[in-house]
């Protein structure tokens, strides 16, 4: 499994951000010869950021086994919608 944080700016939101993105093992991602993995989304609450889930759970050891890809982006205060006065987080 691959824990990765990355760094990247987004041309529809106009500023950098971030995500951190669990990888499972290649073996675990490609059972029986599939080329895909199942993906899962998780999203932070208002006052957290995309560290949250791995600093405060334990979601690497959870999706271990499971060949499982998890994506955890960095949203701030955007209540994960398009905003008059910030960012277009639901367009993104």
């Amino acid at each position: 499994m691959a824990l990765l944080k990355c760094s990247f700016t987004s041309e529809i939101l106009s500023t950098s951000t971030s995500m951190t993105v669990i990888l499972p093992q290649e073996r675990q991602a490609f059972p029986g010869g599939r080329r895909e993995h199942p993906v899962l989304y998780l999203l932070h609450g208002y006052m957290d950021d995309h560290t949250t889930w791995t600093r405060f759970t334990s979601l690497e050891r959870y999706v271990e086994k499971l060949g499982l890809a998890v994506i955890m982006p960095q949203v701030g205060h955007s209540y994960y919608t398009d905003m008059e006065q910030g960012g277009n987080f639901w367009s993104s």
